[in-house]
């Protein structure tokens, strides 16, 4: 299998907020020491837009949403790794369409639920030994606290980086940590003909 350049999919545009009724599923693997399985899983998503510019692509909390013409073009060009789950999103009281919306009403728009996951060094987070049990917890690393501020920090930040026998062909997957995805040269290509600002952040793979 040939190795596509991979990014990670570090942020996108944030132009409202998650509300309620969403819910955060969270798994716990202990109830005694209350370890949560990662990443964390959002359901019944309601997203209240504080403006609307045309954005394809935009997040809320840990969660990437797109829109419908995106969702049609990553389902045309076979894009592995997610499936979509429809969003409900609503105008907030302020609510404004910017100049380059195109219309005065709004698409539907689309969760993507990542459905796979990799393996990769612990850079930005390290598992710390549990005390009580045999399992593991996941605490953010000096590196991932600065990751947090890109591209607003100065110095660079360690890079996250992908065993590459972990890798099964997907285009989208997760670490096993708790931190954003990484995507493909193929979804980032995709990703960066869309509306939207997105950071993606070089990673490599590994043996």
């Amino acid at each position: 299998m040939e190795k596509p350049s991979i990014f990670v999919l570090h942020s996108a545009s944030i132009i409202g907020s998650l509300v309620f009724p969403t819910q955060i599923e969270e798994e716990i693997i202990c109830s005694t020491c209350l370890i949560k399985k990662q990443p964390q899983k959002y359901k019944n998503v309601h997203y209240e837009l504080d403006s609307w510019n045309g954005e394809d692509i935009f997040q809320g909390e840990t969660v990437f949403m797109i829109s419908e013409r995106l969702k049609t073009a990553l389902e045309e060009n076979n894009i592995k790794g997610c499936l979509f789950e429809k969003v409900t999103v609503k105008k907030s009281p302020f609510f404004e369409f910017g100049e380059n919306a195109g219309s005065d009403v709004l698409p539907n728009f689309w969760k993507l639920n990542i459905q796979e996951h990799c393996s990769g060094p612990e850079v930005w987070w390290k598992r710390i030994p549990c005390e009580n049990c045999s399992l593991n917890k996941w605490s953010i690393t000096p590196a991932g606290i600065d990751s947090i501020a890109i591209p607003f920090n100065k110095e660079p930040v360690p890079m996250r980086t992908v065993f590459y026998d972990s890798w099964k062909g997907m285009d989208i997957f997760y670490l096993e940590d708790p931190d954003v995805p990484i995507v493909t040269e193929k979804l980032a290509t995709i990703l960066k003909q869309y509306n939207g600002e997105i950071n993606l952040l070089e990673t490599k793979w590994i043996l």
